[in-house]
């Protein structure tokens, strides 16, 4: 009711589809005969089946044509940009379920780290996990150890919210209810005034790789730093994965050290949707490189116009995963996740693909005119 635009923007972000409840639309995968399975086991024809009865979705084993095991979809956790996975409730606990989706192949896969010959249904979700893929879970901090939990499905609150950066809001939203007249905003946090080092912290809660948590899940809240919470990975790291690393890599980058105030913000508006924009990001990276500064590629004179639209792709360009890898039966060899890194610096062998690309496409053109 007071911020309806940046609501909507920010309705069809991946932070806020990452992760739903499950129906038609949430759940990327087909449930089509012919295209709703994977082959686990050759020898005993152990195949798991994505199946809809009315308006559930079940995930179903079978040895021999023989029902094993099934268990249903009960969360989706991915936007679906790159994948998903799912979850099942047990008791007041959650499982990840054996087959995720993977967007590239547009096929479904067993889920990553899981066995490609056995179905397993007993990989258990803690709460970090949850602390990267929803925007809330209650918890009883004081009576539960760090990764041992009892969760209830009515005390989650799915999806990255605004809460996740803008700090716990029901004060806030009763103060300005009650004071429409007041501009002043009450009771909730303004990342914009956070410093760049707090709000580079409350990014990578998420994105800087894996950590040991040292306190409850959720306990973290925007403008505080990591290390009070976790036992940190280095997180000024060149050789950190492309997945989930963002803080460590754009950290190591020459662009980061040598810029005053640079953060994640600097190029990235969460509250819009701008996957994919190479002309938007490319903007950002002329802000500063420029023949004011000094600063300019040294390939303007070669690709002309194309450096407005595109500096992404030779300077962050999509990398494979090493720990997002997806195997199934099906494919010789795993298939990594493409990544785009954030470790921003010259690739001389990905630049010469761009400018061959951009020479020959230039000289189409003119010979077809």
């Amino acid at each position: 009711s007071c911020h309806a635009s940046i609501y909507d923007s920010f309705a069809v972000t991946s932070h806020f589809n990452d992760s739903h409840l499950p129906t038609d639309k949430t759940i990327k995968g087909s449930f089509e005969k012919d295209h709703n399975y994977i082959l686990f086991n050759y020898d005993f024809k152990n195949i798991v089946v994505m199946e809809k009865h009315k308006n559930e979705f079940f995930q179903t084993s079978y040895i021999d044509d023989k029902k094993s095991v099934s268990k249903k979809f009960d969360i989706v956790i991915g936007s679906g940009t790159k994948g998903q996975s799912y979850l099942y409730w047990e008791k007041n606990s959650l499982f990840q379920l054996p087959v995720s989706y993977f967007t590239p192949a547009n096929a479904w896969m067993n889920s990553p780290g899981y066995s490609t010959t056995e179905v397993n249904f007993n990989r258990v979700i803690t709460l970090r996990c949850l602390e990267c893929h929803t925007t809330f879970v209650q918890t009883d901090a004081e009576k539960e150890k760090l990764n041992q939990h009892k969760l209830s499905p009515d005390k989650m609150i799915l999806g990255i919210g605004c809460e996740r950066c803008h700090g716990p809001a029901q004060k806030h939203v009763s103060f300005q209810t009650e004071n429409p007249t007041s501009k002043v905003a009450k009771y909730i946090i303004n990342p914009r005034k956070m410093s760049s080092f707090q709000q580079m912290n409350s990014c990578g809660l998420c994105h800087a790789g894996p950590a040991k948590s040292t306190k409850p899940a959720f306990s973290f809240a925007p403008g505080d730093t990591l290390d009070k919470y976790f036992d940190l990975p280095n997180l000024v790291d060149s050789s950190a994965d492309v997945h989930g690393n963002q803080y460590q890599l754009i950290s190591a980058s020459k662009c980061f050290l040598k810029s005053e105030g640079m953060n994640c913000s600097t190029c990235h508006n969460t509250h819009n949707n701008e996957r994919g924009n190479l002309a938007l990001f490319s903007s950002k990276c002329l802000t500063c490189h420029s023949e004011q500064n000094h600063t300019m590629c040294s390939m303007k004179d070669k690709i002309g116009n194309s450096i407005k639209e595109n500096c992404i792709d030779c300077h962050m360009p999509n990398n494979p995963s090493k720990n997002l890898v997806i195997q199934n039966t099906s494919f010789e060899t795993p298939i990594p996740a493409m990544v785009r890194t954030h470790l921003i610096k010259i690739y001389p062998e990905q630049s010469k693909k761009i400018i061959d690309y951009i020479v020959t496409d230039s000289n189409r053109i003119r010979k077809s005119k």
